[in-house]
């Protein structure tokens, strides 16, 4: 995180297109808006770690995504040990390769 008060900015540019990371860090979880061109909010999913199980939930449905959607909330959610609010805007599907490089962006901001 590049503050103390636990806000942080990253871009990430692969597979020909650019991403926008936005977290905000709190002591029980974050705030993790992606997006693609202009910044928006866009779909939203909401995860809540518990020490034993991880419940998921779309508050937004996504157009497309909503594996990664899931699968990145749920391990916001246990990286914070906490809630994970997760939004994404994006112009098309994020391919594999694309997903791998976001949420390793994403682990690494949380951390």
């Amino acid at each position: 995180m590049s503050s103390p008060r636990g806000f942080g900015e990253r871009t990430v540019s692969v597979e020909g297109r650019t991403f926008s990371l936005c977290v905000i860090r709190f002591s029980n979880g974050c705030f993790v808006a992606v997006t693609e061109g202009e910044v928006r909010l866009g779909s939203l999913t909401v995860s809540l770690y518990n020490r034993t199980t991880t419940v998921t939930t779309q508050v937004i449905p996504s157009r497309s995504g909503s594996l990664f959607m899931r699968l990145a909330a749920e391990r916001l959610a246990v990286r914070t040990d906490g809630v994970a609010i997760l939004s994404v805007n994006v112009l098309s599907d994020i391919p594999t390769g694309a997903a791998k490089e976001i949420m390793r962006e994403m682990d690494g901001m949380v951390s």
